[in-house]
């Protein structure tokens, strides 16, 4: 069975074949280590373990094993490194949302804005940060954000969810596994589409 090539073991796979379920494993779990260490590298201070992104990981294999359609025109390899992609993007997004906020974002409440020397009386004094008006515009940015995302390729898809948290060309570039050119392409044509959007 190990002479089988990709698609004809995910096919078995997805046939509950176990042995083609674990050679496929196998072969993949150096990719699946490698992922999450460029994930590890930029997640390890907000309090999480090398083997639980491991665990992200082969959740995200597990999924391209039984969603993978060779029909779709695409290689197994890249399928199953955006179904990676996205998991560990999946638990990024999950280590930054309300119950992690409050030890990812601290700051001293006297210097909350260090170039202008703000404090939080200027911040809570600025209509900027109303939340009624925040919470509107975080409406308006779901929406535009689906329709935008709606546009992209897969992989435009992952460098754009990734930019929205702040990562930089060379980190995406790093996280991608990818040149810091084919980024900067990337962004160019997303930043292309939303004009269109907008």
């Amino acid at each position: 069975m190990k002479e089988l090539n990709d698609y004809e073991l995910v096919s078995l796979a997805q046939e509950n074949n176990e042995e083609a379920s674990e050679i496929l494993y196998l072969k993949y779990q150096p990719l699946i280590q490698k992922i999450s260490h460029k994930y590890f590298k930029y997640m390890q201070n907000k309090g999480i373990e090398f083997k639980d992104l491991v665990q992200e990981c082969t959740i995200g294999f597990e999924e391209a094993v039984s969603r993978f359609n060779e029909q779709d025109n695409t290689s197994f390899y890249t399928f199953v490194c955006v179904c990676m992609e996205r998991q560990m993007m999946t638990e990024v997004r999950k280590l930054n949302r309300d119950k992690h906020r409050a030890l990812n974002e601290a700051v001293p409440l006297e210097t909350l804005d260090d170039e202008n020397d703000a404090n939080l009386i200027d911040y809570i004094g600025d209509n900027r940060n109303n939340p009624e008006k925040g919470l509107l515009l975080n409406e308006d940015f779901k929406e535009l954000y689906l329709r935008v995302v709606d546009k992209l390729t897969d992989f435009e898809e992952c460098v754009f969810r990734l930019k929205l948290q702040d990562f930089d060309y060379q980190e995406i570039a790093l996280i991608m596994d990818r040149d810091t050119k084919s980024i900067d392409n990337a962004i160019q044509r997303i930043r292309m589409k939303i004009k269109d959007i907008i």
